[in-house]
């Protein structure tokens, strides 16, 4: 947590790096180490997710097509 407002909203860094403000009832409260290791999982599944094909949508007509996948 970054910074705690009046109405116990809270800024926060996400583990990515983005930033924003979030209401104190979507919040939860893990310890360090907790959150070193949820950041650890999913980092590793996002590694593991380069160069696998993805299914997205195309907001210019609303149909999903099979996107080709990229190596990073």
């Amino acid at each position: 947590m970054d910074e705690v407002f009046d109405d116990y909203s809270c800024s926060i860094t996400f583990y990515d790096g983005t930033k924003s403000i979030v209401e104190r009832e979507d919040i939860f409260l893990i310890d360090s180490a907790a959150y070193e290791r949820d950041i650890e999982y999913i980092n590793k599944c996002e590694d593991d997710m380069i160069g696998q094909a993805v299914l997205a949508r195309d907001d210019t007509d609303g149909v999903y097509r099979l996107g080709k996948p990229i190596n990073v």
